[in-house]
């Protein structure tokens, strides 16, 4: 939110990420600046009724665009020196692709890549992906 002084007008605030995924599952935690126009977007996924197995994300948070967004990018490094980051490219491997067992369930939802995801309750979640040629 931006104003022309402390009195107003204020701008609206803009979505750092598309509505249907509302940061991908996740609240805000703190945003650790890197550089003008990146930082570090920390989210946990607060779960209340299994606080054990809560869990943090870390994205890239570019301002490129103008407004602060989200990258999603699973795989990224940060060049601290440069102030950059690079997402990695390649084969992406979703969990609800492999081969499934232990307590691992699959969800369904819009939100989620390919339309599914795998969870767990309790601690026992294993996945396993072919390696072929």
């Amino acid at each position: 939110m931006t104003p022309q002084s402390l009195s107003g007008p204020w701008s609206s605030q803009a979505d750092i990420a598309p509505q249907a995924v509302r940061t991908y599952f996740s609240q805000n935690t703190y945003d650790m600046p890197i550089s003008s126009n990146f930082a570090i977007y920390m989210g946990d996924r607060w779960r209340p009724t299994l606080l054990g197995s809560s869990r943090y994300i870390w994205y890239p948070l570019s301002w490129s665009s103008g407004s602060p967004q989200i990258v999603p990018a699973d795989v990224w490094s940060l060049d601290l020196l440069a102030g950059t980051y690079s997402a990695a490219t390649g084969t992406t491997y979703e969990a609800e692709s492999g081969t499934i067992s232990g307590s691992a369930t699959v969800a369904s939802n819009s939100g989620f890549s390919g339309g599914k995801a795998v969870g767990y309750l309790g601690m026992s979640l294993d996945t396993s992906f072919p390696v072929c040629c």
